[in-house]
């Protein structure tokens, strides 16, 4: 396998796990399920709606960015990405 491509394999499992791991978290401390759907479709909502809403930084610190990436530029397009394929990925959950 060329190690260009085991990179990007490497980097895409990590960044899964963080995602998956950030989403941990909200569950765990911030999760109220108060709505008027079944529990896990509450939960979405309201993660998307953090996910939204949440500062920057605060994500960014969530995700462990600033120890990828010391140029805070780096770091802002590292957490708009991250929430532009969190977001994504609540779609597709959705429309599933």
């Amino acid at each position: 396998m060329p190690e260009e491509l085991k990179q990007d394999m490497l980097h895409t499992i990590d960044t899964k796990v963080r995602y998956d791991n950030l989403f941990h978290w909200f569950e765990e401390n911030k999760f109220t399920n108060e709505g008027n759907y079944p529990r896990n479709t509450n939960l979405i909502f309201e993660f998307s709606e953090w996910l939204e809403n949440v500062d920057g930084s605060e994500l960014a610190e969530r995700l462990d960015l600033y120890a990828d990436f010391k140029d805070v530029d780096d770091v802002e397009n590292a957490t708009n990405q991250a929430r532009e394929e969190m977001m994504r990925g609540i779609d597709n959950w959705l429309r599933a």
